[in-house]
């Protein structure tokens, strides 16, 4: 799914205990820092219908839809990236 040149975030969660927080946003504009400074050129992930809060935090940070991938479990899955 990913390119073998790109870098990817996977499986970001954050305790239910502690949603809404910011924690999950930080998280990620950590992984965010980590690829730019380690000079990635393009950051991928792949989310689901049943993500929304983590889809729009992907898109805050400006994660685009590269494309819709095969469906699992019935849900809707898709292919984010995000050039750095």
């Amino acid at each position: 799914m990913f390119k073998a040149e790109w870098s990817y975030i996977r499986l970001v969660g954050v305790d239910p205990d502690y949603r809404g927080k910011g924690i999950a946003k930080n998280l990620t504009e950590m992984c965010l820092e980590f690829a730019k400074k380690t000079k990635e050129k393009i950051i991928a992930l792949h989310t689901s219908e049943f993500m929304d809060a983590a889809r729009h935090i992907y898109e805050s940070l400006g994660f685009k839809v590269l494309r819709e991938i095969e469906p699992r479990l019935g849900k809707r899955y898709w292919l984010y990236t995000l050039e750095l």
